[in-house]
């Protein structure tokens, strides 16, 4: 299943705000990283920093770019823009796999 895997930095004393909404996802949002093929989806924190990985039941690459064309994802990213540290215009960067174990 192809895979992805990002980093992002939460904007300092915001790390409680960040985990708050992370609480409160916004159902169509789920709904729609289910519909674009995204699976097992997690976020870890350690401080101010994040590990995201997520799975694609197709190919990842689209499904992202199906993603961030969706207006509920750029309302997501707005939203969360005052807690994270933006890396581009997705906010994120984007993790080479440089080994895998199945």
């Amino acid at each position: 299943m192809p895979r992805r895997a990002f980093c992002l930095t939460i904007r300092s004393g915001m790390e409680k705000e960040y985990d708050r909404r992370h609480r409160e996802v916004w159902p169509e949002l789920l709904e729609l990283l289910k519909d674009c093929g995204i699976r097992n989806y997690s976020i870890f924190r350690q401080g101010r920093s994040l590990f995201g990985y997520m799975e694609s039941v197709n190919n990842i690459d689209e499904a992202l770019i199906r993603l961030d064309a969706h207006p509920i994802q750029r309302k997501w990213y707005e939203y969360m823009s005052a807690v994270l540290i933006r890396d581009g215009d997705k906010g994120m960067t984007l993790l080479d796999e440089v080994f895998h174990l199945d």
